[in-house]
């Protein structure tokens, strides 16, 4: 059914001033001055509408407390002017950019002594039934005008049927103020909709109420009886009430906004927000529909020698492997190393060093800087202070991938050339210690933890370097290619297309076990806010002197997959809220106020402190406010060591909870108990167990990085909004890093599951501490030091179970 409001023309729209004044004698304006607190600007005419305008800069109130002061003021203006007690009246706001708008439609009022309060409440009334456009706080109103017509004293007809101030069902002490959008609507907090007033029409299938509005206009509620929708007419949003079983009323706006009611107030607004989701990784397929299986390994790799001069490493060997061949270059600046891997019969390969983004790089920046004169584009992806990778373009052709295969196998390369069986793996490295040839001498060996061959003969030396950086080329593509091909074989992925361990765990999760339009993606101002809930692990020392005493040690058994795995996670589409957020049983993270009680010797609810030397995360005593997710909340109030006050939180909550990594890490687990230590599959599932849920949290990228020269530079730093900094690399030759605040890339993240996991974390580790059975002596993010053995059925070799890693006597922590 379609309702129409039948409001007077003028309502809400922009007036221009058209009408012809008289000015009031100048008597009565020094007479009204008397009792007027701000002079007026005054307008008489004996044809039409009058006019009164009070300029809003003449009085040092703002907000109601301006319009009581004018209200007052045009009481006694009107009173001066011995024109009777009738009056029509209209009010308009004058705007700084010359615009004006009508309040309302002409009222009639009655000049006697329940005027001020009267027409005071009637514009309230008026103001809260439009947008924000309007508000007395936050628009720039200059003026307010009162265009009125006075009545002769002929009219007889009495004050309390002339007055239209009286208000209906806005007076009621049911009704709140619920603002939807850009519009604030009052209404009665109940759903009892015969009693908002007036007729009513009522059919098997609807219920019309004819409401007066506070301007003493006709509203038509329309109450559609079979889908429970209400209409007001002259308003955008139909409603829906639903009484809920625990006694509040559920009012339901077709915007998403939603308000919970109880006892005549507001005691949850809700908005549903636009929420977009994390898209699985398609297995690749051929128009068949055939999984189509990963290529060879596409890779190779680099390794460079160095001596230690004055402090400082100078390279002196570049080495590279293809997976065939092998080629050396004595030089310091890897120039002849690039042209062999520039070669056009190595397009698109992707090149690792081990440790590239702390190492090698260094050694290999003015090189890569350098090849800007020779036509090429390069592209350095860099987060915080690790080089990720390094793309290097000429025309349309992508050259050379450069990459740390450090982040994707975090351990040493002897460690990993045992991981992965090689025959042959890293090599003794020989030192040279003879006579001559001092550029390839160290200043000193004292910086060597490991066995090294000294050798005086410079050319057995120079052979045998030669093997060893060739080696160690040959070992770290040789576990890269068996990496490869266990990945590849088990989940049809190629390692090539993933910079770091996370990424890769990241992939197999989105490819193989992460539900469609479940995961919600958080950007921007959820981003911001949910960080504030992502604290970590708990790190405390309690009690560092253990002398005389026996500590026992435990660590946690894969504590992050272990809650992972057994936990609900927030997920589908979000909603804001502000109010109490008990009432609902969805997972929710929201900013709250807590207290804990006297003196709590482990507090265990963390949060980002701002301190003169950065930022610090830290469990604080005593009243704070923090972001904190409901898991953590709930086990800190059961605690007895918090009272948080939920009813006046404010943040997000999801539309339901699901296991979403369950199936993920038990894969993972299986691989780990299904091969032994000695095997690769047992290190490459370990490293993904452990990797996938930082992924989801991962910061937006804002800064860009790329080499330039100095007239690019000094254009670039010239330019308004963003922030340059840079290291020079050679002369004319720069490194910068541009941060325009701008988000490059897709932000893929889910922050929300990233905060959970932590959080679930820390709920498992709280009952560690305050615990009476123990003196809890340190504790991290997945560890206890304790005087005495935990029981037999926290201790298991199992997921989520505790291991005892030492016992220590006469210890301090």
């Amino acid at each position: 059914m379609l309702i129409i409001l039948q409001w007077a023309v003028g309502l809400g729209t922009v007036i221009k001033k058209n009408m012809k004044k008289q000015t009031i004698l100048n008597n009565l304006a020094m007479k009204s001055s008397a009792t007027v607190a701000s002079s007026p600007d005054i307008f008489l005419t004996n044809k039409g509408f009058s006019e009164i305008s009070f300029k809003v800069a003449n009085y040092a109130v703002t907000g109601r407390g301006l319009l009581v002061a004018i209200i007052n003021d045009l009481y006694e203006v009107l009173k001066s002017l011995n024109k009777g007690n009738k009056y029509v009246i209209i009010t308009r706001f004058e705007y700084a950019d010359g615009s004006v708008k009508s309040l309302h439609n002409s009222v009639r009022v009655a000049l006697n002594d329940l005027f001020v309060s009267l027409f005071f409440h009637f514009l309230i009334d008026v103001l809260s039934l439009k947008s924000n456009n309007y508000s007395l706080e936050s628009s720039p109103i200059v003026k307010i005008t009162f265009n009125f017509i006075w009545l002769n004293d002929t009219n007889k007809i009495p004050d309390h049927k002339w007055q239209d101030l009286n208000r209906s069902f806005a007076l009621s002490s049911e009704v709140i103020l619920m603002k939807i959008g850009n519009y604030n609507l009052s209404l009665p907090a109940n759903n009892r909709y015969p009693t908002w007033r007036s007729t009513v029409t009522e059919s098997d299938t609807a219920l019309v109420v004819r409401v007066e509005n506070i301007q003493k206009q006709h509203v038509l509620l329309v109450w559609n009886k079979e889908t429970n929708i209400i209409e007001l007419s002259g308003f955008a949003h139909t409603f829906v009430d639903n009484l809920q079983t625990d006694g509040h009323l559920r009012r339901t706006f077709s915007d998403g906004t939603i308000f919970y009611i109880k006892d005549g107030k507001i005691v949850l607004k809700t908005k549903a927000i636009k929420t977009s989701f994390m898209k699985p990784l398609e297995v690749p397929k051929d128009k068949e529909g055939n999984e189509l299986p990963v290529g060879l390994f596409n890779g190779a790799t680099l390794d460079i020698e160095t001596v230690l001069k004055a402090g400082k490493h100078v390279p002196y060997l570049f080495s590279f492997y293809d997976g065939a061949n092998r080629y050396s270059f004595f030089e310091n600046e890897g120039k002849n190393l690039f042209k062999t891997m520039l070669n056009s019969r190595y397009r698109g390969r992707t090149v690792y060093a081990h440790n590239l983004s702390r190492f090698d790089i260094i050694f290999l920046f003015k090189t890569i800087g350098s090849l800007l004169n020779e036509g090429y584009k390069i592209s350095v992806l860099k987060k915080e202070d690790k080089i990720i990778s390094i793309t290097i373009v000429k025309g349309k052709n992508t050259c050379l991938v450069l990459k740390d295969s450090l982040l994707l196998l975090p351990s040493s390369l002897d460690k990993l050339a045992k991981n992965f069986k090689l025959e042959v793996g890293k090599l003794v490295e020989p030192v040279y210690t003879g006579v001559g040839n001092e550029e390839y001498k160290s200043d000193s060996l004292e910086h060597y933890s490991k066995a090294i061959e000294r050798i005086e003969d410079f050319t057995e030396w120079k052979n045998k370097i030669q093997v060893y950086c060739e080696q160690d080329c040959i070992a770290l593509y040789d576990i890269l290619h068996s990496f490869h091909h266990l990945v590849k074989c088990k989940w049809n992925i190629d390692i090539t297309n993933y910079s770091t361990i996370p990424s890769l765990a990241f992939a197999i999760y989105r490819m193989h076990h992460m539900p469609e339009d479940t995961i919600p993606l958080t950007k921007g101002k959820v981003f911001d806010f949910l960080k504030q809930s992502y604290t970590g692990g708990s790190t405390e020392m309690y009690k560092p002197n253990a002398i005389d005493k026996t500590l026992y040690c435990y660590d946690v058994n894969s504590l992050y997959p272990a809650v992972m795995s057994r936990s609900l996670y927030p997920c589908g589409n979000m909603f804001q809220y502000e109010g109490d957020i008990s009432i609902l049983e969805n997972y929710w993270i929201g900013e709250t106020k807590v207290e804990t009680k006297k003196d709590l010797y482990q507090p265990f609810l963390q949060i980002h402190h701002k301190t003169k030397s950065g930022m610090r995360t830290v469990a604080p005593n005593g009243k704070f406010s923090m972001v904190i997710n409901s898991e953590e909340a709930l086990n800190a109030k059961n605690s007895g060591h918090y009272s948080i006050d939920l009813a006046n939180s404010k943040g997000y909550y999801f539309e339901k909870q699901e296991s979403l990594f369950y199936n993920y890490v038990s894969e993972m687990y299986a691989l780990r108990k299904e091969y032994p230590k000695s095997d690769p599959m047992n290190l490459i599932a370990k490293l993904l167990l452990n990797s996938l849920y930082g992924r989801f949290g991962m910061a937006p990228q804002t800064v860009e990085s790329s080499f330039m020269k100095g007239d690019d530079l000094t254009t670039l730093a010239a330019k308004e909004g963003i922030k340059v900094d840079y290291q020079e690399v050679d002369k004319d030759l720069f490194f910068v890093e541009v941060d325009d605040g701008k988000i490059k890339g897709s932000q893929n993240v889910s922050l929300s599951l990233a905060s959970a996991v932590t959080a679930h974390a820390r709920v498992f580790m709280s009952q560690f501490k305050n615990n009476p059975n123990y003196n809890l002596y340190y504790t991290d993010t997945d560890s206890i030091f304790i005087d005495k053995p935990l029981s037999d059925a926290w201790v298991n070799d199992e997921l989520g179970f505790m291991k005892l890693e030492y016992k220590l006597k006469d210890a301090v922590v």
